[in-house]
């Protein structure tokens, strides 16, 4: 049986969730962009999950990197999930004129969301 990719993105898309940004930063290059595949894998010890493209800039430095950051967005940031999306702007720009911080990895959070995570790789699992 063969899926439609585009009739099989826009199911997908009525699936609720919250959106975040993940986000790296390496030798001075930050990329981030919008996934709503993230979530929590264990309370003890603290590990969270996220499915990345491998095709992605974003998972290309954060491979490198071995670090990444996670902002959990607002629903008044849909401006900002629309940038990382790659809907507005490309590139590192994604972060021009954006109030960002960072913690102890140095990859880049994005002040206004819900809640942060800043995270190490500790596995990755091709599929």
């Amino acid at each position: 049986m063969t899926v439609d990719p585009e009739a099989l993105r826009m199911v997908m898309r009525t699936w609720a969730t919250g959106v975040t940004v993940v986000a790296t930063e390496l030798d001075g290059v930050r990329h981030g962009m919008t996934v709503s595949s993230f979530t929590s894998v264990s309370l003890d010890p603290p590990l969270v999950l996220v499915s990345l493209e491998h095709a992605t800039q974003t998972h290309r430095l954060l491979e490198r990197s071995g670090v990444f950051s996670v902002t959990v967005l607002s629903n008044t940031q849909q401006a900002v999930s629309d940038r990382f999306a790659g809907r507005q702007i490309d590139g590192e720009e994604r972060f021009a004129e954006l109030d960002t911080f960072s913690l102890v990895s140095g990859a880049p959070l994005i002040r206004g969301g819900l809640a942060f995570f800043d995270c190490r790789v500790v596995s990755t699992y091709p599929a």
